[in-house]
């Protein structure tokens, strides 16, 4: 009976629906230059276009959000990556975060490597710490986020290698 009354189309349009992003940070170690970098594409459309961001999309009423950050991954690099090796980075809520409207990030972390990446014309390996300055959205702060996350799971979870493959072990 409780459910039914939020099925009604008049009670559920009570309550503001956000749209749901899914943003993927994607590290890959750079072996000649021994440094973490990061993936990031070209934004070809507004708002930001020309910008570089983290990948992304929005996500549907029938999707999982992992699929999609795994998906997203694929799509970027033709790695094969697994569920199990993505982490949970944040959420980002500020309503103003986006132009469009209000948006909300699901973030994730995955990792690939750098050598046998095949990336889309619109990407390219950037420097971790170095990120370019015309960079969208609030994806600075969600890659730091991801950054801080790596480095305090290395200190204590010495599994994280595992997750990173067999050629950071």
């Amino acid at each position: 009976d409780f459910l039914r009354w939020y099925k009604k189309p008049k009670n559920l349009a009570k309550y503001e629906r956000p749209s749901l992003a899914i943003d993927v940070v994607i590290f890959g170690f750079n072996r000649d230059k021994r440094r973490l970098d990061v993936l990031l594409t070209r934004r070809e459309k507004n708002p930001f276009r020309e910008f570089w961001s983290l990948p992304g999309r929005f996500a549907k009423s029938t999707d999982h959000v992992e699929f999609l950050a795994t998906d997203n991954i694929e799509y970027e690099t033709q790695a094969n990556v697994s569920e199990k090796n993505l982490q949970f980075v944040d959420i980002k809520s500020n309503p103003d975060r986006d132009p469009r409207g209000w948006i909300i990030s699901v973030s994730f972390v995955g990792f690939v490597d750098e050598d046998s990446a095949k990336l889309r014309q619109n990407s390219a390996w950037f420097d971790a710490k170095k990120l370019p300055k015309n960079l969208a959205f609030d994806h600075a702060q969600i890659i730091a986020k991801a950054r801080e996350n790596l480095v305090f799971q290395i200190d204590w979870n010495k599994n994280i290698f595992s997750m990173l493959g067999q050629k950071f072990a």
